[in-house]
């Protein structure tokens, strides 16, 4: 026995003798040490200390999964409004008017002028004229962009005997021509004129207005047809916050990089324009105005003409009607200039 010490009292032990005599010590310490080395970090390993008296562990591989999102169907995209009073429309010339054709002949050729009336009331930069044959077998196909209201093209001419008859033949020149004429104001495209010149031998000055409809045969247009154009018309959204909405489709055009869509109504107040590559556009139109205001219960013209740079196509319209209780749109026949 040692100095100092007490009889019949027993040694305390220290925290890591009491460890080592409970069951399943060894294996928690090893436990213990593989958490730390593997680099699971302090909580971990403090978690295996606190086993109580079990050396079981349980591991949980991979991280979890997390949930999936039910996809959601994409909303439709609100029209373009046109609730704008008094909007700003690109200057877009009218139409011309059909003129007239003279001509001077020669030896072998004949130059014929073709003059028109201007475009309306909008502003002009130059015109584009473009004059091509009917003929398959002669294939004249020409264009020249003028600053005024005038253009001469030279055509050929069948030689002549003593007596002014034509001694070519054949003469496939001698056919009917399809003239175009298209405004334009910069890049801005107004509506074209169509007329038709009957070039013959002995008359070289029978140029006449021609149908657009019928000038719209295959090919006449520069960018091809976008017709028919047509209009969807939704329920209207009553409410506070009320809207109508009239949906456009168009066929795409063969040559057509854009398209210039306007809408504007009658009493020119409302209105609204966008230029886009698809062949869907909306536009909507709320029913409550500021201040009460009832001018966009209105018929508007709708327009839509193909764009490839400053190379414009045939547009063509329908009309839409708005109202209070309801809405409507019709075709008004110029679609088939398209």
């Amino acid at each position: 026995m040692k100095e100092n010490e007490q009889v019949g009292k027993p040694r305390r032990k220290n925290v890591l003798q009491r460890f080592r005599e409970l069951p399943g010590s060894r294996i928690a310490a090893a436990a213990f040490a593989v958490t730390v080395v593997l680099g699971l970090g302090a909580p971990a390993a403090w978690a295996l200390w606190n086993q109580q008296g079990t050396a079981a562990i349980t591991v949980t591989a991979g991280k979890p999964v997390p949930a999936v999102p039910t996809p959601q169907p994409t909303p439709t995209p609100p029209g373009t409004v046109v609730n704008q009073a008094d909007p700003v429309f690109a200057a877009r010339p009218g139409k011309p008017s059909p003129g007239t054709c003279t001509a001077a002949t020669g030896n072998q050729r004949t130059d014929t002028t073709f003059t028109w009336a201007g475009a309306g009331a909008g502003p002009v930069t130059h015109y584009v004229i473009s004059v091509t044959s009917t003929n398959s077998a002669y294939p004249y196909a020409q264009t020249q962009t003028v600053p005024a209201a005038s253009a001469t093209f030279r055509f050929d001419r069948a030689a002549v005997d003593q007596y002014g008859k034509p001694v070519s033949n054949p003469t496939p020149y001698y056919t009917d021509y399809r003239v175009r004429v298209m405004p334009m104001n910069g890049s801005v495209a107004g509506d074209p004129l169509y007329w038709t010149y009957k070039y013959e031998h002995y008359n070289v000055t029978n140029c006449y207005w021609a149908d657009p409809h019928a000038a719209a045969a295959p090919n006449a247009a520069p960018l091809g047809k976008i017709n028919p154009l047509t209009c969807t018309l939704p329920e209207l959204v009553r409410g506070r916050n009320g809207y109508a909405e009239l949906v456009l489709n168009w066929a795409a055009s063969s040559g057509a990089a854009s398209y210039d869509v306007t809408i504007r109504s009658a009493n020119g107040r409302y209105g609204a324009q966008t230029n886009q590559a698809t062949t869907q556009t909306r536009f909507r139109t709320s029913l409550s105005q500021p201040g009460g205001s009832t001018q966009h219960f209105s018929q508007y013209s709708v327009r839509v003409q193909p764009m490839n740079g400053t190379t414009a196509g045939d547009p063509v319209y329908l009309t839409y009607q708005l109202g209070a209780n309801s809405h409507e749109c019709w075709a008004t026949g110029n679609e088939l200039r398209g």
